[in-house]
């Protein structure tokens, strides 16, 4: 399938991450059960719930993640490898790039140059939004003390998101907006 799995977490110079969610539950359906069984492993090492069922000549395999989770991969090429295999198996995925969006593209472009730190009182709304931040890549720094959690974040150079439609890149830039970026969004 794909060249590097999400066990080959890069600290390494050049690792960045795709966060992805999967809200509700999406079946595949495999008419083969050892391509079905591999795509649940698959799913399961992501931190997906996975449920398998048999009937009609074939196998669903649901999932879903709930939350945010996500990839760490040692390459942007690899990160747009498996956003692409993650969108296709149906996630919601987010990942920016250190480039400027194709002509014709719709798109986002933000910058958070300085530190910014947000406090969270709750430890898995803090590491959500960890991961999203690390996949728009973003530095980040995590602490906790005095009974909430810190997280404290920049992205010195400007970075690209690529977005569906016009709804999408609003909605994005709203929030990025909201925690401090400087946004850009061409029509």
């Amino acid at each position: 399938m794909l060249a590097e799995t999400p066990a080959v977490r890069a600290q390494q110079a050049g690792a960045e991450s795709v966060a992805f969610r999967l809200a509700d539950w999406k079946a595949s359906h495999f008419t083969n059960a050892t391509e079905a069984q591999r795509h649940a492993e698959q799913l399961r090492q992501l931190g997906c719930e996975v449920a398998m069922d048999q009937h009609a000549g074939h196998v669903d395999v649901r999932t879903r993640t709930g939350g945010w989770k996500s990839v760490t991969l040692s390459s942007h090429a690899l990160c747009d490898q498996w956003e692409a295999w993650l969108k296709s198996a149906g996630f919601e995925t987010l990942h920016s790039h250190n480039h400027a969006a194709a002509p014709g593209t719709i798109a986002v472009q933000f910058q958070l140059a300085n530190w910014k730190t947000q406090h969270f009182t709750n430890q898995s709304q803090a590491q959500e939004a960890a991961i999203l931040f690390k996949a728009l890549g973003c530095e980040t720094q995590e602490g906790q003390h005095s009974g909430h959690f810190d997280l404290t974040v920049r992205c010195v150079s400007v970075r690209t998101l690529t977005c569906e439609n016009h709804d999408q890149a609003h909605s994005l830039q709203n929030w990025l907006n909201q925690n401090g970026f400087q946004t850009q969004h061409a029509h």
